[in-house]
């Protein structure tokens, strides 16, 4: 199960009935559940703490839809941590939460850059996102990272094709992947005693983020 929001009568179904199984893309500390995944709260905190480095103190995020999502509520969390943690001014203006489309993306680049208030910088919850703000920002002539820089989150393929390519939280997919199915298989076959594991995500540092233009 990808995170770990799950309507009551889901946890329900699957306790009642004892159905094997494992939350991924997120991590916790439930006795009675196996994580196999990462800490979304530090790996946004990394993220935004980056952006902050080079200077940004106008930051303004595209995030995925909050509501029964926790890897999205943990990412605003993490990024709105590292901000009050750097102070110096910093301050993060607004929030769009929005689909997972390009043209979501798109959408959301065009309210944030509509502000009085610009941002200088945009994190995104994901590389979809940031992408689709990125083709945005190219059709009206607007330059990625000299105008405002855009990070992502995952390291998809997409990130690295993106013009300019994606600066972005990369996640350990593959391994991660293979964690879960090998406990899932361990549960099934009958084991207790299976630990949680937690990945460590990496911010991968790309032409998309440049200090701000003023």
């Amino acid at each position: 199960l990808i995170g770990s929001n799950r309507p009551q009568k889901t946890k329900d179904f699957l306790s009642l009935r004892n159905i094997p199984h494992v939350l991924s893309w997120c991590f916790g500390e439930c006795s009675n559940q196996h994580f196999v995944g990462f800490d979304n709260i530090k790996s946004a905190y990394n993220m935004a703490w980056i952006v902050l480095e080079n200077g940004h103190r106008k930051i303004a995020m595209i995030s995925g839809i909050s509501e029964n999502n926790d890897r999205a509520i943990d990412r605003i969390a993490g990024v709105k941590s590292a901000i009050a943690d750097f102070g110096q001014g910093a301050e993060l203006i607004k929030i769009v939460e929005s689909r997972y489309l390009l043209e979501n993306g798109a959408e959301a680049f065009d309210e944030l850059m509509s502000r009085p208030e610009k941002p200088t910088a945009i994190i995104c919850g994901n590389d979809v996102l940031a992408a689709g703000a990125i083709v945005q920002a190219k059709s009206r002539g607007i330059s990625v990272p000299g105008d405002v820089s855009i990070t992502g989150f995952d390291d998809i393929g997409l990130a690295f094709v993106s013009d300019p390519a994606l600066t972005t939280v990369r996640v350990p997919q593959i391994e991660m992947g293979r964690a879960a199915a090998q406990m899932l298989i361990d549960l099934i076959a009958g084991r207790t005693d299976c630990p949680n594991i937690e990945f460590e995500t990496e911010v991968i540092i790309r032409a998309s983020l440049g200090p701000p233009n003023n």
